[in-house]
């Protein structure tokens, strides 16, 4: 019998090739590399081996090296679909996307199953604009592999960057149902969950990602973003730091994190990340804009305006430095610019709803109330109207739209602050005198004040979500307290008649009398010095120790008007003015207004910063003196010294910025004047609003 014969030994070329494949698989690449060399210098078109060493350039990310030798292999194979999709990915990987454009259509017509060449070839066309031809690509990768998250995943960016929603979330919600550790989908799902006002889903999505890949700076920076809009900026605070970790050059996170800090009124720390933002990416508008904002709510003016300029210079269409810019020039002084600035900002995004409500606060303050109440209504659609603490009541009735009210059932609601509901429901009693069937809905604080003043309305204190009546669509019309204004004062001659309607509880009020009055002879005046407005406090706030020209004065009894803890600040005052702040121990600022209000009618005469207290003594009627900053608050108007809100109030406006001594001692000199007459003249109505177009 014969012997088998023994098996051929394989030729040198093709035992050079599995020697270097085997380090390579291995992941030895230097000495894969080195083998692959060899094999190349003595079988220059060993198709294999171009193929091999081009795929280990591109695993060791020189991309460039890799393109010429999987060329070279193409030319040798041009029917081999696997290298035009490696030579594609290398081409991509260099940067050169028509010629990957090219390479993944070739392999696709090679193999129209593939489902690879098609995926591949979407996503470059999708990064050179051509995004029909992505789509169709994406979805004949699907056509080929039905199951394929990734290609799910692409179409879903793709349908994202168009702006549909809709499709790109489902996209996603197939690809982390096939896939579900797949979590870039998760990652995208909740961008796009976010971009649908889904904020919970996108969280729990974004969540869901960083579970699967934690270390991905991007996702934490996103988790900061939705926590931020939903008003945790301690939680988005915590986000952008952990990104940070990872990745300490990442501009944007830093320009975010100043936008937290800033909402927790860390302002040092706030402008220390804006200017690190900057730092690392000098070219960052928003980085910028918003350091120009911040400068703004510190006051300082000139380096506020010339860091919104500068994001200008950059993007003189970026639209929140326009509206940046326009709140900085209204602190100036200088409306028109301001105004140029916010309709610029409009004529380039006409829904910015910022630009919009810095609009209207504008108007309203030049009297130009039918385009300002119109603009108004925008505050709906702010964040803090959508989901902050003035979230709007969802209640089933239409709305009223204006028109006579009579006969109809009016469901008002309140919405704000309790300075806003104090304003605006000085129109009820208009809407009860025209025939209205009045529901009036109010914080709990004012229901028992509210009560008294409206006897001819129904007053509910507020109470969660609407239920009972409340829920009946078939109750009647229903419109927000801020609303009424829009309809009952149209013009500034719609003011006609408008005063004081609170009343005070008269045995409350009387029981205040005698308590002051036995603090000895002379005025009594309730002084209140700080906002605590989240917004403007800061700059409606006026240090008690800068009223010396008020509290060292004779013959007048100072009673305590403001709210919260303040005990420090009024032992200060003491030792600095030698004067005691009476504060009342039988009334709770902080509790039901009917005792708050009987005391303030018990007084002769309120000071105040622009809180609350103004709003108490002007609806009912008691002689107050409000202290401005520069740039006031919208409702009092400009360049007078009355208000058509309230006829017992006058204003003492500060002459520039931060100059808090030329309005105090205004005020100084006129209660000094009273002191010594002893009596305080019933205040005239106020003229109507003059127009300044």
């Amino acid at each position: 019998m014969r012997p088998e014969p023994a098996s051929p030994a394989p030729a040198p070329a093709e035992a050079a090739f599995a020697e270097a494949l085997a380090r390579h698989r291995a992941g030895n690449l230097a000495a894969a590399e080195q083998a692959y060399r060899r094999l190349l210098e003595t079988e220059p078109d060993h198709r294999a081996g171009l193929n091999a060493l081009g795929l280990l350039h591109l695993q060791a990310g020189r991309p460039r090296e890799a393109a010429p030798l999987l060329r070279r292999a193409v030319a040798l194979e041009p029917a081999a679909a696997d290298i035009h999709l490696l030579l594609g990915a290398a081409l991509r990987a260099a940067g050169e996307l028509d010629g990957a454009a090219e390479a993944f259509r070739r392999a696709a017509e090679l193999r129209p199953d593939h489902p690879e060449a098609h995926n591949n070839l979407g996503v470059v066309l999708r990064e050179t604009g051509e995004l029909a031809g992505a789509e169709a690509a994406y979805r004949q990768a699907l056509a080929a592999r039905p199951d394929y998250p990734q290609a799910l995943n692409n179409l879903g960016v793709l349908l994202r960057d168009r702006g549909e929603l809709a499709g790109a979330i489902d996209a996603y919600l197939q690809a982390v149902r096939l896939q579900p550790d797949y979590a870039e989908a998760h990652a995208n799902l909740g961008r796009a969950q976010r971009a649908a006002g889904g904020t919970e889903a996108a969280e729990a999505a974004l969540r869901r990602a960083l579970e699967l890949d934690p270390d991905r700076a991007e996702w934490h920076n996103d988790l900061g973003v939705l926590r931020q809009e939903a008003g945790d900026p301690a939680g988005a605070e915590a986000a952008y730091r952990r990104a940070l970790e990872l990745r300490p050059d990442a501009a944007l996170t830093h320009c975010n994190l100043g936008g937290a800090l800033k909402e927790q009124d860390d302002l040092a720390g706030a402008e220390s990340a804006y200017r690190r933002a900057l730092e690392l990416d000098p070219k960052l508008i928003d980085a910028h804009s918003n350091l120009g904002g911040l400068l703004k709510k510190r006051g300082e003016l000139a380096g506020a305006e010339a860091a919104c300029r500068q994001a200008l210079a950059l993007d003189p269409k970026h639209v929140g430095a326009l509206s940046n810019l326009g709140l900085v020039l209204k602190a100036e002084g200088d409306l028109a610019g301001a105004e140029a600035a916010y309709r610029r900002a409009l004529a380039r995004a006409p829904e910015h709803v910022e630009a919009h409500i810095n609009l209207a606060f504008l108007l309203l303050a030049r009297g130009e109330l039918a385009e300002g109440w119109a603009e108004y209504d925008w505050r709906w659609q702010s964040p803090e109207f959508r989901r902050g603490a003035f979230r709007r009541r969802q209640f089933p009735q239409p709305l009223w739209e204006g028109g006579d009210p009579a006969g109809k059932t009016l469901l008002v609601w309140n919405e704000q602050g309790l300075g806003d509901e104090l304003m605006f429901g000085a129109l009820v009693p208009e809407l009860v005198a025209a025939g209205a069937q009045c529901i009036v809905e109010c914080h709990e604080r004012l229901a028992s004040l509210f009560a008294r003043s409206f006897p001819g309305a129904e007053v509910l204190p507020h109470a969660g979500p609407p239920s009972g009546r409340l829920a009946d669509p078939a109750l009647g019309l229903q419109c927000p307290m801020g609303g009424l204004a829009r309809r009952l004062r149209p013009e500034p001659g719609s003011f006609a008649g408008h005063g004081p309607y609170l009343q005070v509880d008269a045995e409350r009020r009387s029981r205040c009398r005698a308590r002051y009055a036995a603090l000895g002879p002379g005025l009594k005046v309730g002084i209140s010095w700080r906002s605590q407005s989240t917004r403007t406090g800061t700059e409606r706030s006026i240090g008690i120790e800068l009223w010396n020209q008020i509290l060292s004065l004779p013959d007048v009894t100072f009673v305590n008007l403001q709210y919260g803890d303040c005990a420090a600040e009024l032992a200060a005052a003491e030792e600095r003015f030698g004067v005691a702040i009476h504060q009342d121990p039988e009334v709770d600022a902080l509790g039901d207004f009917d005792e708050v209000a009987a005391q303030i009618a018990a007084l002769d005469l309120v000071i105040s910063a622009d809180n609350t207290a103004v709003h108490l003594a002007g609806a009912i009627g008691v002689p107050v003196w409000l202290l401005l900053p520069f740039d006031p608050d919208w409702r009092w108007l400009r360049d007078r010294d009355d208000s058509p809100w309230y006829p017992s109030l006058r204003l003492f406006r500060q002459p520039r910025p931060e100059a808090w001594g030329p309005a105090l001692a205004d005020a100084g000199r006129r209660l000094a004047a009273l002191a010594a007459r002893g009596s305080l003249a019933k205040p005239a109505a106020p003229p109507h609003i003059p127009t300044d177009h």
